[in-house]
Order: structure tokens, then sequence, then C-alpha cells
């Protein structure tokens, strides 16, 4: 097993010199926990904060930003990156519209 410095410089090396970061994903969530393991470890932290999230900001990949802050337990924002802002406004502001509307009384 790879002790914590190597694995830290094990996910390096996948992301900066191979230049990809998914692998070096793969390989922390291998030695972190896997896929049943709720929390994220410290170097997926680093990896997701470091890496991965600025690159779905640089490819406008919305997938790969909600998979990141779902992982982080940013679950609001993970949603948000999916739909966006504008869409979660509108519907509130229709749904609170919809509501004064049809909350009268019948008398």
């Amino acid at each position: 097993m790879l002790g914590g410095q190597a694995r830290h410089m094990c996910m390096t090396v996948c992301v900066k010199h191979l230049q990809d970061p998914l692998l070096g994903l793969f390989l922390v969530r291998l030695y972190e926990g896997g896929p049943t393991q709720a929390e994220c470890g410290p170097i997926e932290r680093l990896l997701w904060h470091e890496y991965l999230l600025p690159l779905a900001r640089l490819k406008k990949d919305p997938w790969l930003a909600s998979i990141g802050r779902w992982r982080l337990k940013q679950y609001r924002n993970a949603y948000r990156v999916l739909v966006g802002c504008d869409v979660v406004v509108r519907i509130v502001v229709v749904g609170a519209c919809y509501s004064q509307t049809h909350t009268h009384t019948h008398t």
C-alpha cells in the first residue's frame, strides 16, 4: 500500500505529467475508500479543489463540476451547476406568484 505522501505524488503525476486527472481521482478513490465511501478523503478533496473543479470551469463541463460539488457535500451548488441559478430563481418566483393567485377562499 502507498503511504500518504506517495498517494499524493501518484495523484500529482497523473494530473500534471500524464494530464489525466480522472485517473488520479480513480487511484485516490481506490486508496481512500473506493466508491462506497461517502466522505472525501484529504487527497480527494485536494484533487477536487486544486485540479478538477478548475478544469470543469475551464472546459465548461457542468457534469464534472456537479459531481465535484456533490463529493464535497455542496449539494445545493451541485444542483445549481446543472440547472443554472436563473432557472432556480424563476421556478421560485413563478411558484410564489401561482400560490398567491390560487389561495383565495370561497365564501
